[in-house]
């Protein structure tokens, strides 16, 4: 048997609702329960309490319009379908920017095309609510791996690196340098705990990341410096292969930015040390230069090598966890494998810094790695009140709190064009740092979004932190949940709590109302 579809009408004229309700009843177990308001405030306020399946919205409501109530529903957090009902047939677009899941022209629909868009725009929420909480599973079970994953990396790490001693002692004594034999099973012995344990710190690494377990240490440096030292550390390697490292600067890098230098320098080591590992003979080229996307200025460093490359169709997981391609020279010899983790962690790494990698290769052509890298720093890394001075001049301060970085670009990209400059920060604790160096600032600061697993894990000593020190605007609580009425903003001090991808229209409601 089919559960009742509750459907709330609102219209300022009760009789097109009666109209409504006699088409339905025209479809004998329709299996819908209509109720009626005219009032747009009641209507507010139905819509806040959740009780419905699906809304039908009168574009007309006296004063006001069905699409001020639909933008207005959804600015505050409301997720069921909303279809607005038109007297007007190129309505379509106006009708779905503003947030709606569908709309009908009066006069031009029957019984039957009502009930079915009803049904079906139900439908299709409860399947992409069913596909949320799948999701939100599946990255449940993905953290207890990772968690699995780092609990054993760390526990077996210990006495691997303790074998590891005990063999550099071993090696040393008189009775093994007199014996070659013995002593040469001992180097491949120490080589084989030397891997294991680099795999091992691999894991934890990854295992780390995606935990934001891993800190970053900004601070001044010189982009240039750091590839060069990068080169440096694996000249030797290049040499002893017949290589050579070129190295090439454009004239207008900045002198100095500021950044986790040791990350940097981490992620360039491993894609020059790859592009040796891979290169039997030719040349191994890394660059610098800027490069802008999206309007946004990047530092592109690149890593371009005349070794074996891979296939076009291999490029999408190549950045996979413990993918080893087929690694082989024109010969078919095997060349040297490692774990396949050091380009996980590389991208890891990249997003964390506020960049991304990419990769261009063909099987015999060699490969070109690209690591963009925000010319100014990812403000999560760099937080101080001289970087906000002369970013925001005048300008209202909007803080997006969230470890999620696709959520940060989203809502980065939609606030990019309110006139305010925007402040990422990944964690709570980042972000009470940033309120409590910023205290000069603090007027300046309009609003902040914050991912409400920050509020529900450090509440207390979060919000109360950024009230002592002077904050005290609105916060916007973000979560990946369905939100419903179990989450009430006023259980954590919130103005409001938005599912995400948080959309343009709340975002441009949030800030016309508290800005």
């Amino acid at each position: 048997m089919n559960p009742e579809v509750r459907v709330l009408v609102v219209d300022d004229d009760q009789e097109e609702f009666i109209i409504i309700r006699e088409l339905i009843r025209r479809i004998p177990r329709n299996h819908l329960q209509l109720e009626w308001t005219g009032d747009y405030s009641e209507a507010l306020k139905r819509l806040r309490s959740r009780n419905y399946d699906i809304y039908l919205i009168d574009q007309v409501l006296g004063k006001e319009t069905g699409i001020s109530l639909v933008r207005r529903a959804i600015a505050e957090g409301v997720t069921e379908p909303m279809i607005l009902l038109t007297g007007y047939p190129d309505f379509d677009m106006e009708a779905l920017e503003a947030g709606a899941s569908d709309y009908l022209v009066k006069g031009d629909f029957n019984a039957q095309t009502l009930i079915r868009c009803i049904h079906y725009n139900v439908s299709r929420k409860q399947t992409e609510a069913e596909l949320r909480r799948a999701c939100l599973e599946a990255e449940s079970a993905d953290r207890s791996k990772s968690d699995f994953i780092a609990t054993i990396s760390h526990e077996l790490k210990n006495p691997i690196v303790a074998i590891g001693g005990l063999l550099d002692l071993a090696i040393k004594k008189e009775e093994v340098v007199k014996n070659p034999d013995l002593s040469q099973d001992i180097r491949l012995m120490r080589e084989s705990v030397v891997h294991v344990s680099n795999l091992l710190q691999d894991l934890l690494s990854i295992s780390q990341l995606k935990a934001n377990q891993v800190s970053f240490n900004p601070m001044e440096c010189s982009p240039k410096v750091v590839l060069q030292e990068a080169a440096e550390l694996l000249r030797l390697q290049a040499e002893s292969k017949g290589l050579t490292i070129e190295i090439k600067v454009d004239n207008n890098i900045p002198q100095v930015i500021h950044v986790d230098k040791t990350r940097v320098w981490q992620i360039l080591v491993n894609l020059i040390g790859n592009a040796i590992k891979f290169t039997q003979e030719g040349y191994v080229r890394a660059y610098l230069s800027k490069a802008e996307l999206d309007n946004t200025e990047y530092l592109k460093f690149e890593v371009v090598d005349s070794g074996i490359g891979f296939d076009v169709e291999d490029q999408d997981k190549i950045f996979e966890p413990f993918q080893q391609l087929n690694h082989s020279d024109q010969n078919g010899t095997v060349l040297e494998k490692g774990s396949g983790l050091g380009l996980t962690i590389c991208k890891l790494l990249a997003e964390k810094l506020g960049g991304f990698l990419n990769v261009e290769s063909s099987k015999g052509k060699g490969s070109t790695f690209q690591f963009y890298l925000p010319s100014v720093a990812n403000p999560s890394l760099q937080t101080s009140r001289e970087y906000i001075n002369s970013q925001s001049g005048n300008r209202p301060i909007v803080v997006v709190a969230d470890e999620d970085f696709i959520s940060q670009r989203i809502l980065s990209f939609y606030l990019r064009g309110e006139g305010v400059e925007i402040v990422t920060l990944d964690s709570g604790d980042a972000l009470l740092q940033f309120i409590q160096k910023n205290h000069v600032l603090i007027g300046s600061i309009k609003l902040v979004f914050v991912n409400l697993t920050f509020l529900h894990y450090q509440q207390s000593d979060l919000l109360n932190g950024m009230r002592s020190h002077g904050y005290l605007g609105p916060v916007i609580g973000l979560t990946e949940c369905e939100v419903n009425r179990s989450l009430d903003p006023k259980n954590y001090d919130c103005e409001v709590i938005l599912p995400k991808p948080v959309t343009q229209q709340q975002i441009k409601f949030i800030l016309q109302g508290l800005l």
